[in-house]
């Protein structure tokens, strides 16, 4: 579950300062993945890689493309690709899916397109820009990726 940090830790933002100050009284430092508004002492936990997108043998394809990544071998704008695991129409990605097909998206040589999963790691290190609408949570592994 990905809580959202103006939900966990309270209704309020006095409630929320009060929660993060009792955490911060235990820890030196306190870092939430879904920091979704500022509350003074709690920064945003950085994620990695997600193993769930590396599986199934995509890893080495992953590996020799970040390895060979250089602005100067990305002949290529901006890739639009989403919903390739997780259909979703939230609002974000509706709008990202308006903005595709506008002549100014094709004038800044945005792309939109599915790969399949051993062909994405190729695919994305041809471009120097991904377009990454809201997921279903606050970060998303795709920010890793690009």
């Amino acid at each position: 579950d990905d809580t959202s940090l103006s939900t966990a830790l309270g209704p309020n933002r006095s409630a929320r300062a009060a929660s993060a100050a009792g955490i911060r009284s235990c820890f030196t430092r306190v870092l939430f993945e879904a920091v979704d508004m500022p509350v003074t002492g709690v920064e945003v936990m950085p994620i990695g890689l997600a193993e769930f997108y590396l599986s199934r043998g995509v890893s080495r394809n992953a590996s020799a493309a970040i390895s060979a990544a250089a602005l100067d071998r990305k002949p290529r704008q901006a890739l639009a690709a989403w919903n390739a695991y997780w259909t979703l129409d939230n609002p974000s990605r509706l709008q990202a899916g308006h903005y595709t097909k506008t002549e100014t998206a094709r004038q800044a040589g945005v792309d939109v397109a599915l790969f399949e999963r051993r062909a994405w790691w190729g695919a994305l290190s041809q471009y120097r820009f991904l377009l990454i609408p809201m997921g279903s949570r606050i970060q998303c592994v795709k920010m890793i990726e690009s």
